[in-house]
């Protein structure tokens, strides 16, 4: 165990040979009362590389993270910037030999938040585009585009606005006999008009269209796809709150096939509230996106969980306390895999708090990196257990 306090302008280079012989490199400098902190960790064999830079650009932390791995291993980069105190968060996962690549981007324009969510599969396994846009004039416009190969269904959900008018537009095409079903809900004059396009071959879906009295100048519509012998069943149910709609699209499948649930629900004081659950069968990655506002401050949770010895990633943004966001980035693994825990914790007086913790089994190194401010002095602790 090394502990090391030091004052602002730091060089730490630790050198140690562990069966691979990791090298650890940690330099501290302040640039007009600011922290800036780099800590390089590279290995050899097959062993984790991390690099972790945080910067300061006037009072706003930016920090970026990134895991490369070798034969397989997971590859994380995360990044922290902030435009005009509008924290913009980007994480990329990419991962070898069929593992899913997901991508994460948040950003914000005008003090509303877009959300871009990308998760992308090899062979067969289904790819999401979720993209949620800031709104326009005070109305939300949200794509979500769902892709697969192989007689996998293909879905196209569009909701856009015209002067407070919401348009919905809905493609589900298929492959080799698949249901083809196109809904397209546009507004004349505050008039409804539903267009319903149904082509199937050799399975004779069931479909049930309900559009009743609008409620107090909105519109509500429901969409029932069923089909029969493990055909998809989509359900579309668009309503309006307070003037706010409320989307929700829950595709089921059958025999393995994805199931997808997307929930839009009516904004609160102004914020968008989003969930994307997606849940597959026999080790297929489930993904569960949660964007919700609190005090007009997004708080976003992606949770990638996996089967048999699949990479586990947790990234939870909070709300900021007193301006100062708060990231938790944690990647479990199984089989011997690295754990990585990453927090950003509230500034302390005006100075960031940075934990970094790395574990590893079977011999594998142990590196806790913590960053503390006491009376505007950093404090870094550097432990290394074998």
């Amino acid at each position: 165990m090394q502990a090391v306090i030091c004052p602002p302008k730091v060089r730490l280079i630790l050198p140690v040979a562990v069966r691979g012989q990791a090298q650890v490199r940690l330099v501290l400098r302040a640039v007009g009362g600011q922290p800036q902190v780099r800590l390089i960790l590279q290995a050899v064999r097959g062993q984790p590389q991390v690099r972790l830079i945080l910067q300061a650009v006037r009072g706003q932390p930016q920090v970026r993270l990134i895991l490369q791995a070798v034969r397989g291993q997971p590859q994380v980069r995360l990044i922290l910037l902030a435009v005009r105190g509008q924290p913009q968060v980007r994480l990329i996962l990419l991962t070898v030999r069929d593992q899913p690549q997901v991508r994460l981007i948040l950003q914000a324009v005008r003090g509303q938040p877009q959300v871009r969510l990308i998760l992308q599969a090899v062979r067969d396994q289904p790819q999401v585009r979720l993209i949620l846009q800031a709104p326009v004039k005070g109305q939300p416009q949200v794509r979500l585009i769902l892709q697969a190969v192989r007689a996998q269904p293909q879905e196209r959900l569009i909701l856009q606005t015209v002067r407070g008018q919401p348009q919905v537009r809905l493609t589900l095409q298929a492959v080799r006999g698949q249901p083809q079903v196109r809904l397209i809900l546009l507004t004349v004059r505050e008039q409804p008009q539903v267009r319903l396009i149904l082509l199937t071959v050799r399975d004779q879906p069931q479909v049930r269209l309900i559009l009743p009295a609008a409620v107090k100048g909105q519109p509500q519509v429901r969409l029932i796809l069923q089909a029969v012998s493990g055909q998809p069943q989509v359900r579309l149910v668009l309503q309006a709150v307070r003037g706010q709609p409320q989307v929700r699209l829950i595709l089921q499948a059958v025999s393995g096939q994805p199931q997808a649930i997307l929930i839009l629900q009516a904004a609160v004081r102004g914020q968008p509230q989003v969930r994307l659950i997606l849940q597959a069968v026999r080790g297929q990655p489930q993904v569960r996106l949660i964007l919700q506002a609190v005090s007009g401050q997004p708080q976003a949770r992606l949770i990638l969980q996996a089967v048999r010895g699949q990479p586990q990633v947790r990234l939870i943004l909070q709300a900021a306390v007193k301006g100062q966001p708060q990231v938790r980035l944690i990647l479990q693994a199984v089989r011997g895999q690295p754990q990585m825990r990453l927090i950003l914790q509230a500034a302390v007086k005006g100075q960031p708090q940075v934990r970094l913790i790395l574990q590893d089994v079977r011999g594998q190194p142990q590196v806790r990196l913590i960053l503390q401010a006491v009376s505007g002095q950093p404090q870094v602790r550097l432990v290394r257990r074998v």
